[in-house]
């Protein structure tokens, strides 16, 4: 049983240190963001390995378009998806807008159902909160 617990405790502080070195990056990389939102999306980056760090960055509170320690990561986003959209034509659902970069564009990706412009799944429905 000693080596269970020690297993457990050793994988947990290597959580807690990579958590820790997530949160430093940030700082470095966002450094006007509070610190609650940088514990909190520090968190989800090191939980959720499917979504990109800038992804679940931008979406983390929503209105990532609202929030001007956000608007370089977000231009950055919406500058590199204009790059891989080349090509493709958006689908258009006019029921949902992007919650992430506030387009009301309504096109989507064809390929994974993303915003178009930002390339994130972050959609809400339109006249839902009267924007």
């Amino acid at each position: 049983m000693d080596k269970i617990n020690r297993l457990n405790m050793l994988i947990s502080d290597a959580d807690e240190a990579y958590k820790k070195s997530v949160e430093n990056i940030l700082d470095e990389i966002l450094p006007c963001i509070d610190m609650d939102f940088r514990h909190e999306v520090a968190e989800k980056i090191c939980r959720d390995k499917h979504k990109s760090p800038d992804e679940i960055i931008l979406m983390h509170d929503g209105r990532a378009f609202d929030n001007p320690a956000l608007v370089d990561l977000l231009t950055e986003r919406i500058q590199n998806t204009r790059k891989e959209n080349e090509g493709l034509k958006p689908c258009i659902d006019t029921r949902y807008w992007c919650e992430t970069c506030g387009s009301h564009s309504h096109e989507e990706n064809p390929k994974n159902g993303y915003c178009f412009v930002c390339n994130t799944d972050n959609w809400e429905p339109e006249n839902y909160r009267n924007i």
